[in-house]
Protein backbone atom coordinates (compact mmCIF):
# COMPACT_ATOMS: atom_id res chain seq x y z
CA UNK A 1 0.00 0.00 0.00
CA UNK A 2 1.32 3.43 -0.88
CA UNK A 3 0.42 6.44 1.22
CA UNK A 4 1.23 10.16 1.09
CA UNK A 5 2.63 11.92 4.16
CA UNK A 6 0.33 10.12 6.60
CA UNK A 7 -1.94 7.12 6.56
CA UNK A 8 -5.48 7.04 5.32
CA UNK A 9 -6.60 5.59 8.64
CA UNK A 10 -6.60 7.55 11.91
CA UNK A 11 -5.16 4.65 13.93
CA UNK A 12 -2.01 4.80 11.79
CA UNK A 13 -0.65 7.40 14.23
CA UNK A 14 -0.90 7.26 18.00
CA UNK A 15 -4.16 9.05 18.89
CA UNK A 16 -3.63 12.04 21.16
CA UNK A 17 -7.20 13.27 21.16
CA UNK A 18 -10.49 12.45 22.82
CA UNK A 19 -12.24 12.61 19.43
CA UNK A 20 -12.00 8.89 18.74
CA UNK A 21 -13.28 7.84 15.34
CA UNK A 22 -12.08 10.97 13.55
CA UNK A 23 -9.21 11.53 11.18
CA UNK A 24 -8.02 15.07 10.64
CA UNK A 25 -8.23 16.40 14.20
CA UNK A 26 -6.34 13.40 15.56
CA UNK A 27 -3.58 13.79 13.00
CA UNK A 28 -3.39 17.54 13.54
CA UNK A 29 -3.30 17.15 17.30
CA UNK A 30 -0.57 14.50 17.22
CA UNK A 31 1.59 15.15 14.17
CA UNK A 32 1.56 18.96 14.43
CA UNK A 33 3.27 18.70 17.86
CA UNK A 34 6.12 16.52 16.63
CA UNK A 35 9.46 17.98 15.66
CA UNK A 36 9.69 17.30 11.94
CA UNK A 37 13.10 16.97 10.25
CA UNK A 38 14.15 19.71 7.85
CA UNK A 39 13.86 17.24 4.96
CA UNK A 40 10.07 17.26 5.37
CA UNK A 41 9.94 21.05 4.94
CA UNK A 42 11.98 20.77 1.75
CA UNK A 43 10.30 17.72 0.21
CA UNK A 44 6.61 18.62 0.28
CA UNK A 45 6.52 22.39 -0.34
CA UNK A 46 9.51 22.48 -2.75
CA UNK A 47 10.69 19.20 -4.29
CA UNK A 48 7.29 17.60 -4.98
CA UNK A 49 5.78 20.72 -6.66
CA UNK A 50 8.89 21.03 -8.86
CA UNK A 51 8.70 17.36 -9.84
CA UNK A 52 4.97 17.77 -10.51
CA UNK A 53 5.52 20.71 -12.87
CA UNK A 54 8.32 18.90 -14.70
CA UNK A 55 6.18 15.76 -14.83
CA UNK A 56 3.22 17.61 -16.36
CA UNK A 57 5.46 19.11 -19.03
CA UNK A 58 7.25 15.83 -19.74
CA UNK A 59 4.11 13.69 -19.78
CA UNK A 60 2.35 16.21 -22.03
CA UNK A 61 5.21 16.02 -24.54
CA UNK A 62 5.20 12.22 -24.25
CA UNK A 63 1.47 12.13 -25.02
CA UNK A 64 2.00 14.34 -28.05
CA UNK A 65 4.77 12.08 -29.38
CA UNK A 66 3.05 8.76 -28.67
CA UNK A 67 -0.09 9.93 -30.49
CA UNK A 68 1.89 11.38 -33.41
CA UNK A 69 0.90 10.07 -36.83
CA UNK A 70 4.41 8.67 -37.37
CA UNK A 71 4.23 6.56 -34.19
CA UNK A 72 2.59 3.43 -35.49
CA UNK A 73 0.07 1.76 -33.21
CA UNK A 74 1.31 -1.61 -31.91
CA UNK A 75 0.83 -3.49 -28.66
CA UNK A 76 3.97 -1.88 -27.23
CA UNK A 77 2.87 1.65 -28.12
CA UNK A 78 -0.64 0.93 -26.82
CA UNK A 79 0.80 0.01 -23.43
CA UNK A 80 3.14 3.00 -23.39
CA UNK A 81 0.17 5.29 -24.13
CA UNK A 82 -1.82 3.80 -21.27
CA UNK A 83 1.20 4.13 -18.98
CA UNK A 84 1.76 7.83 -19.67
CA UNK A 85 -1.91 8.67 -19.04
CA UNK A 86 -1.83 6.98 -15.63
CA UNK A 87 1.57 8.56 -14.90
CA UNK A 88 0.03 11.99 -15.43
CA UNK A 89 -2.94 11.14 -13.20
CA UNK A 90 -0.80 9.64 -10.41
CA UNK A 91 1.53 12.65 -10.29
CA UNK A 92 -1.42 15.07 -10.10
CA UNK A 93 -3.52 13.37 -7.41
CA UNK A 94 -0.56 12.16 -5.34
CA UNK A 95 1.08 15.60 -5.29
CA UNK A 96 -2.19 17.36 -4.46
CA UNK A 97 -2.84 15.05 -1.51
CA UNK A 98 0.74 15.00 -0.23
CA UNK A 99 1.20 18.78 -0.27
CA UNK A 100 -2.29 19.30 1.22
CA UNK A 101 -1.52 17.00 4.15
CA UNK A 102 1.79 18.75 4.75
CA UNK A 103 0.10 22.12 5.10
CA UNK A 104 -2.71 20.51 7.11
CA UNK A 105 -0.22 20.17 9.97
CA UNK A 106 1.50 23.52 9.39
CA UNK A 107 -1.43 25.92 9.15
CA UNK A 108 -3.46 26.31 12.38
CA UNK A 109 -6.96 24.94 12.34
CA UNK A 110 -9.57 27.40 11.09
CA UNK A 111 -7.13 29.59 9.12
CA UNK A 112 -7.40 27.89 5.75
CA UNK A 113 -10.70 27.49 3.93
CA UNK A 114 -9.19 24.86 1.65
CA UNK A 115 -7.75 22.70 4.45
CA UNK A 116 -10.73 23.00 6.79
CA UNK A 117 -13.64 22.93 4.35
CA UNK A 118 -12.64 21.86 0.84
CA UNK A 119 -9.93 19.25 1.45
CA UNK A 120 -11.82 17.14 4.05
CA UNK A 121 -14.75 16.92 1.60
CA UNK A 122 -12.64 15.87 -1.38
CA UNK A 123 -10.20 13.76 0.66
CA UNK A 124 -12.24 10.56 0.37
CA UNK A 125 -12.64 10.86 -3.40
CA UNK A 126 -9.00 11.95 -3.76
CA UNK A 127 -7.92 8.86 -1.84
CA UNK A 128 -10.04 6.75 -4.19
CA UNK A 129 -8.32 8.30 -7.22
CA UNK A 130 -4.89 7.70 -5.68
CA UNK A 131 -5.55 4.01 -5.17
CA UNK A 132 -7.29 3.63 -8.53
CA UNK A 133 -4.69 5.32 -10.74
CA UNK A 134 -1.75 3.97 -8.76
CA UNK A 135 -3.04 0.39 -9.04
CA UNK A 136 -3.75 0.74 -12.76
CA UNK A 137 -0.31 2.28 -13.32
CA UNK A 138 1.51 -0.49 -11.47
CA UNK A 139 -0.28 -3.31 -13.26
CA UNK A 140 0.10 -1.69 -16.69
CA UNK A 141 3.84 -1.73 -15.96
CA UNK A 142 3.54 -5.44 -15.09
CA UNK A 143 1.61 -6.05 -18.34
CA UNK A 144 4.27 -4.20 -20.32
CA UNK A 145 6.93 -6.31 -18.64
CA UNK A 146 5.04 -9.50 -19.56
CA UNK A 147 4.73 -8.30 -23.15
CA UNK A 148 8.45 -7.59 -23.38
CA UNK A 149 9.24 -10.95 -21.79
CA UNK A 150 7.20 -12.71 -24.48
CA UNK A 151 8.78 -10.73 -27.32
CA UNK A 152 12.32 -11.22 -26.00
CA UNK A 153 12.26 -14.71 -24.48
CA UNK A 154 9.33 -16.47 -26.19
CA UNK A 155 9.54 -14.69 -29.55
CA UNK A 156 8.27 -17.67 -31.58
CA UNK A 157 4.84 -17.34 -29.90
CA UNK A 158 4.76 -13.55 -29.60
CA UNK A 159 2.58 -12.79 -32.62
CA UNK A 160 -0.01 -15.32 -31.47
CA UNK A 161 -0.08 -14.40 -27.78
CA UNK A 162 0.34 -10.62 -27.91
CA UNK A 163 -2.31 -9.09 -30.13
CA UNK A 164 -3.97 -5.68 -29.86
CA UNK A 165 -7.27 -7.31 -28.96
CA UNK A 166 -5.77 -9.23 -26.05
CA UNK A 167 -3.79 -6.24 -24.80
CA UNK A 168 -6.95 -4.12 -24.94
CA UNK A 169 -8.85 -6.76 -22.98
CA UNK A 170 -6.04 -6.92 -20.41
CA UNK A 171 -6.13 -3.13 -19.98
CA UNK A 172 -9.92 -3.20 -19.60
CA UNK A 173 -9.66 -5.91 -16.93
CA UNK A 174 -7.04 -3.91 -15.00
CA UNK A 175 -9.10 -0.70 -15.11
CA UNK A 176 -12.31 -2.52 -14.17
CA UNK A 177 -10.69 -4.40 -11.31
CA UNK A 178 -9.19 -1.34 -9.63
CA UNK A 179 -12.34 0.69 -10.31
CA UNK A 180 -14.15 -1.79 -8.06
CA UNK A 181 -11.23 -2.64 -5.74
CA UNK A 182 -10.69 1.02 -4.78
CA UNK A 183 -14.33 1.56 -3.77
CA UNK A 184 -13.30 0.51 -0.26
CA UNK A 185 -11.81 4.00 0.11
CA UNK A 186 -15.20 5.62 -0.58
CA UNK A 187 -17.14 3.79 2.13
CA UNK A 188 -14.61 3.94 4.97
CA UNK A 189 -15.01 7.63 5.92
CA UNK A 190 -17.67 10.33 5.78
CA UNK A 191 -17.22 14.11 6.16
CA UNK A 192 -18.94 15.60 9.23
CA UNK A 193 -19.30 19.32 9.92
CA UNK A 194 -18.41 21.02 13.21
CA UNK A 195 -18.29 24.66 14.38
CA UNK A 196 -14.99 26.30 13.60
CA UNK A 197 -14.24 30.00 14.25
CA UNK A 198 -17.81 31.13 13.71
CA UNK A 199 -18.39 28.94 10.65
CA UNK A 200 -18.52 25.28 9.70
CA UNK A 201 -15.45 23.16 9.08
CA UNK A 202 -15.34 19.48 8.21
CA UNK A 203 -13.65 16.38 9.54
CA UNK A 204 -13.71 12.78 8.36
CA UNK A 205 -15.19 10.16 10.67
CA UNK A 206 -15.39 6.41 10.29
CA UNK A 207 -18.60 5.06 8.85
CA UNK A 208 -20.22 2.04 10.48
CA UNK A 209 -18.56 -0.10 7.83
CA UNK A 210 -15.22 1.58 8.52
CA UNK A 211 -15.48 0.68 12.21
CA UNK A 212 -16.01 -2.99 11.47
CA UNK A 213 -13.37 -5.65 12.11
CA UNK A 214 -12.83 -6.12 8.35
CA UNK A 215 -11.82 -2.51 7.89
CA UNK A 216 -9.55 -2.55 10.92
CA UNK A 217 -7.11 -4.93 9.22
CA UNK A 218 -8.41 -6.28 5.91
CA UNK A 219 -7.82 -3.43 3.41
CA UNK A 220 -4.28 -2.88 4.60
CA UNK A 221 -3.16 -6.43 3.81
CA UNK A 222 -5.16 -6.61 0.56
CA UNK A 223 -3.57 -3.35 -0.59
CA UNK A 224 -0.13 -4.62 0.39
CA UNK A 225 -0.71 -7.68 -1.77
CA UNK A 226 -2.03 -5.84 -4.84
CA UNK A 227 0.16 -2.72 -4.74
CA UNK A 228 3.45 -3.99 -3.33
CA UNK A 229 4.01 -7.73 -2.97
CA UNK A 230 2.64 -9.23 -6.21
CA UNK A 231 3.86 -6.46 -8.58
CA UNK A 232 7.36 -6.49 -7.09
CA UNK A 233 7.63 -10.28 -7.35
CA UNK A 234 6.34 -10.32 -10.94
CA UNK A 235 8.47 -7.39 -12.13
CA UNK A 236 11.60 -8.88 -10.57
CA UNK A 237 11.03 -12.42 -11.84
CA UNK A 238 10.29 -11.22 -15.39
CA UNK A 239 13.11 -8.67 -15.59
CA UNK A 240 15.88 -11.14 -14.74
CA UNK A 241 15.36 -13.43 -17.79
CA UNK A 242 14.90 -10.35 -20.00
CA UNK A 243 18.27 -8.98 -18.89
CA UNK A 244 19.91 -12.38 -19.40
CA UNK A 245 18.44 -12.62 -22.90
CA UNK A 246 19.65 -9.10 -23.77
CA UNK A 247 23.16 -10.04 -22.65
CA UNK A 248 23.03 -13.17 -24.82
CA UNK A 249 21.80 -11.12 -27.78
CA UNK A 250 24.65 -8.66 -27.35
CA UNK A 251 27.26 -11.41 -27.30
CA UNK A 252 25.77 -13.02 -30.42
CA UNK A 253 25.65 -9.71 -32.22
CA UNK A 254 29.35 -9.21 -31.52
CA UNK A 255 30.15 -12.70 -32.77
CA UNK A 256 27.95 -12.55 -35.88
CA UNK A 257 30.33 -10.73 -38.18
CA UNK A 258 28.09 -11.40 -41.20
CA UNK A 259 25.04 -9.52 -39.76
CA UNK A 260 23.98 -6.71 -42.07
CA UNK A 261 24.18 -3.09 -40.93
CA UNK A 262 20.39 -2.72 -41.26
CA UNK A 263 19.68 -5.75 -39.14
CA UNK A 264 22.14 -4.61 -36.52
CA UNK A 265 20.54 -1.17 -36.39
CA UNK A 266 17.08 -2.65 -35.96
CA UNK A 267 18.30 -4.94 -33.22
CA UNK A 268 19.76 -2.01 -31.32
CA UNK A 269 16.45 -0.17 -31.67
CA UNK A 270 14.51 -3.13 -30.28
CA UNK A 271 17.01 -3.46 -27.46
CA UNK A 272 16.44 0.21 -26.66
CA UNK A 273 12.71 -0.46 -26.24
CA UNK A 274 13.44 -3.18 -23.71
CA UNK A 275 15.97 -0.99 -21.88
CA UNK A 276 13.27 1.69 -21.58
CA UNK A 277 11.02 -0.87 -19.94
CA UNK A 278 13.73 -2.08 -17.54
CA UNK A 279 14.41 1.48 -16.39
CA UNK A 280 10.68 2.03 -15.83
CA UNK A 281 10.53 -1.25 -13.89
CA UNK A 282 13.47 -0.15 -11.73
CA UNK A 283 11.70 3.02 -10.58
CA UNK A 284 8.43 1.16 -10.17
CA UNK A 285 10.05 -1.41 -7.87
CA UNK A 286 11.74 1.34 -5.86
CA UNK A 287 8.39 3.05 -5.35
CA UNK A 288 6.95 -0.23 -3.99
CA UNK A 289 9.65 -0.88 -1.41
CA UNK A 290 7.85 1.09 1.30
CA UNK A 291 5.63 -1.92 2.01
CA UNK A 292 7.74 -3.71 4.70
CA UNK A 293 8.24 -0.52 6.69
CA UNK A 294 4.53 0.30 6.58
CA UNK A 295 3.80 -3.18 7.92
CA UNK A 296 6.16 -2.55 10.83
CA UNK A 297 4.55 0.82 11.55
CA UNK A 298 1.02 -0.56 11.32
CA UNK A 299 1.54 -3.81 13.25
CA UNK A 300 4.20 -2.85 15.79
CA UNK A 301 3.42 0.90 16.09
CA UNK A 302 6.99 1.93 15.31
CA UNK A 303 7.15 5.73 15.18
CA UNK A 304 10.47 7.53 15.14
CA UNK A 305 12.43 10.03 13.10
CA UNK A 306 13.12 7.48 10.38
CA UNK A 307 9.37 7.40 9.65
CA UNK A 308 9.46 10.99 8.40
CA UNK A 309 12.62 10.46 6.35
CA UNK A 310 11.19 7.37 4.66
CA UNK A 311 7.86 9.06 3.96
CA UNK A 312 9.78 11.90 2.24
CA UNK A 313 11.87 9.46 0.24
CA UNK A 314 8.96 7.27 -0.84
CA UNK A 315 6.75 10.22 -1.82
CA UNK A 316 9.59 11.67 -3.87
CA UNK A 317 10.23 8.33 -5.59
CA UNK A 318 6.54 7.87 -6.45
CA UNK A 319 6.29 11.34 -8.02
CA UNK A 320 9.66 10.86 -9.73
CA UNK A 321 8.51 7.48 -11.07
CA UNK A 322 5.51 9.19 -12.69
CA UNK A 323 7.55 12.12 -14.03
CA UNK A 324 10.83 10.66 -15.24
CA UNK A 325 9.61 8.44 -18.07
CA UNK A 326 9.84 11.34 -20.54
CA UNK A 327 13.59 11.56 -19.86
CA UNK A 328 13.98 7.80 -20.27
CA UNK A 329 12.09 7.84 -23.57
CA UNK A 330 14.09 10.82 -24.83
CA UNK A 331 17.50 9.38 -23.98
CA UNK A 332 16.94 5.75 -25.01
CA UNK A 333 14.09 5.85 -27.55
CA UNK A 334 15.43 6.56 -31.04
CA UNK A 335 12.09 7.06 -32.77
CA UNK A 336 10.69 8.99 -29.82
CA UNK A 337 13.61 11.40 -29.93
CA UNK A 338 13.34 11.96 -33.68
CA UNK A 339 9.62 12.68 -33.60
CA UNK A 340 10.01 14.98 -30.59
CA UNK A 341 12.76 17.02 -32.24
CA UNK A 342 10.71 17.28 -35.42
CA UNK A 343 7.63 18.44 -33.49
CA UNK A 344 9.62 21.03 -31.53
CA UNK A 345 11.15 22.45 -34.70
CA UNK A 346 7.77 22.69 -36.41
CA UNK A 347 6.26 24.37 -33.32
CA UNK A 348 9.17 26.81 -33.10
CA UNK A 349 8.79 28.00 -36.68
CA UNK A 350 5.01 28.09 -36.36
CA UNK A 351 5.19 30.35 -33.30
CA UNK A 352 7.62 32.66 -35.04
CA UNK A 353 5.40 32.53 -38.15
CA UNK A 354 8.38 31.68 -40.31
CA UNK A 355 8.37 29.26 -43.24
CA UNK A 356 9.87 25.88 -42.49
CA UNK A 357 13.36 25.36 -43.91
CA UNK A 358 13.53 22.80 -46.69
CA UNK A 359 15.52 20.34 -44.60
CA UNK A 360 12.90 20.47 -41.85
CA UNK A 361 10.05 19.93 -44.33
CA UNK A 362 11.87 16.95 -45.82
CA UNK A 363 12.63 15.45 -42.40
CA UNK A 364 10.64 12.28 -41.90
CA UNK A 365 10.78 9.43 -39.45
CA UNK A 366 11.58 6.15 -41.10
CA UNK A 367 8.74 3.71 -40.64
CA UNK A 368 8.96 -0.02 -40.27
CA UNK A 369 6.22 -2.14 -41.86
CA UNK A 370 2.94 -1.52 -40.03
CA UNK A 371 2.61 -4.97 -38.56
CA UNK A 372 2.64 -6.35 -35.07
CA UNK A 373 5.74 -8.44 -35.69
CA UNK A 374 7.84 -6.97 -32.94
CA UNK A 375 9.32 -10.22 -31.71
CA UNK A 376 13.02 -10.77 -31.42
CA UNK A 377 14.05 -13.81 -33.41
CA UNK A 378 17.75 -14.58 -33.54
CA UNK A 379 19.02 -16.86 -36.27
CA UNK A 380 22.44 -17.43 -37.67
CA UNK A 381 22.26 -14.54 -40.11
CA UNK A 382 18.92 -12.73 -39.64
CA UNK A 383 17.08 -10.75 -37.00
CA UNK A 384 13.42 -9.79 -37.33
CA UNK A 385 12.86 -6.81 -35.07
CA UNK A 386 10.47 -3.99 -34.37
CA UNK A 387 11.33 -0.46 -33.28
CA UNK A 388 8.62 0.30 -30.75
CA UNK A 389 9.78 3.65 -29.43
Amino acid sequence: MNIPISASRPDFVLPNSTLNGTTFLIRRDYLSKLEWPGLVHVTFPVIIPILLILGIIGNSLTIAVLWHKNMQSTTTILLFRSLVITDMAVSLVWSLNGVSEYYLFQIPEGQSYYLDVVYPCIYIFLLYLIYFFRGVNIWITVTLCVERFIYVCVYYKANVICTKKRITIALAVIVGFFFVFSIQQLIEFKPVSYPCYGSLCYINEFTEVGKSFYYSKGPFWFNMLMYNILPTILLGSLSIPIICKLCTMYRKRVQMMNTTQSSGTLQRKETNVTIVLLLIVLFSVLSNLNGPYLVAVYVYSIYNTSFFYLICIFNTIVILNSSINFIIYGIVGIRFRRILIKMLKQTYYKILRKPLPAKVRRATVKEEPASNDNAIELTSNDTTLYNGI
